[in-house]
């Protein structure tokens, strides 16, 4: 059995396919999806962040305080699940013990889970920052 490639191989036994008709065909990094509209693949591009692990009963206060919020002790709260609001453009999200807290360069936040930070962030050396 071969394993499905997960550029091509869509649900329902679809494939994308760089074949557009009329003898013309995508770009080398285009597919074409048979039930309408082309798939491209992209890099992300390299954005700075600040981004803070949240630690429950130990860095409470310095996560409000790179939120923005004025914590002065009795302003932080955690819930029982030592879970911590984030408000995202979304909505509200909990992070939860050892997630970071980044914040992105629109001033916007989101929680990320320790693993995936680790797969995209990696820390700036001090001869990078501008």
């Amino acid at each position: 059995m071969t394993t499905p490639d997960p550029r091509t191989d869509l649900a329902g036994g679809a494939r994308l396919t760089r074949d557009v008709g009329a003898g013309r065909s995508c770009p080398d990094r285009c597919w074409m999806d048979p039930r309408g509209g082309s798939v491209s693949e992209f890099r992300k591009k390299p954005v700075v962040v600040e981004a803070i692990q949240y630690l429950p009963h130990d860095n409470c206060e310095q996560v409000g305080a790179f939120m923005g919020f004025d914590v002065d002790g009795e302003g932080c709260t955690e819930t029982e699940n030592d879970e911590y609001a984030v408000e995202t453009l979304h909505g509200q999200v909990w992070a939860s013990r050892g997630d970071w807290i980044v914040r992105g360069p629109s001033g916007d936040y989101w929680p990320v889970k320790p693993d995936i930070f680790e797969q995209t962030y990696e820390p700036i050396e001090e001869a990078d920052r501008g």
